[in-house]
């Protein structure tokens, strides 16, 4: 079973799926958490649910850190090599203990693309384990197709969560 956590930008599929891991408990995955800088929004970092360590992820392009390793641009944000990686290594070793269900934050036009996690998301569908999984509305129809998803459940973001 997938459950998918959909909502706009801003609606809360973060906070919604942390509700969701910190309330059932179990599992493990990771979230791509906000990072600001006085008060704006200046890229993501991707968090380990479990251990709670985070890395850069994403940055706006026009300020990429010197020795950024971008790996793709999607927008206007820059990807580093090492989210991507950091990512996988958090579901190989929830694969190598029997961790379920996973938590992942989150697929989108990347995804669906075959590119950012779109490897990892098929192998951890493939397993046909729980998997809670956040995606933006205008995304939902072709994370659906894409991944061949049958079995599923819709939750609405919510700021509140």
């Amino acid at each position: 079973m997938v459950v998918i956590i959909h909502g706009d930008i801003n609606q809360g599929k973060t906070s919604t799926l942390l509700s969701l891991y910190y309330k059932n408990r179990d599992g493990d995955g990771f979230v791509l958490l906000k990072k600001m800088i006085e008060n704006q929004h200046n890229g993501y970092q991707i968090m380990h649910l479990s251990t709670g360590r985070v890395i850069p992820f994403a940055v706006p392009s026009k300020s990429k850190p010197d020795h950024w390793n971008e790996v793709c641009q999607l927008g206007k944000y820059s990807f580093h090599s090492k989210g991507f990686l950091y990512g996988q290594y958090i579901v190989e070793k929830m694969l190598e203990t029997g961790v379920s269900p996973f938590y992942i934050d989150e697929a989108g036009q990347l995804e669906i693309s075959g590119k950012g996690f779109h490897y990892v998301i098929q192998r951890l569908m493939s397993l046909n384990k729980p998997l809670y999984l956040s995606v933006r509305n205008k995304f939902v129809g072709d994370v659906i197709k894409c991944f061949n998803i049958k079995n599923y459940q819709l939750i609405e973001a919510s700021v509140q969560s």
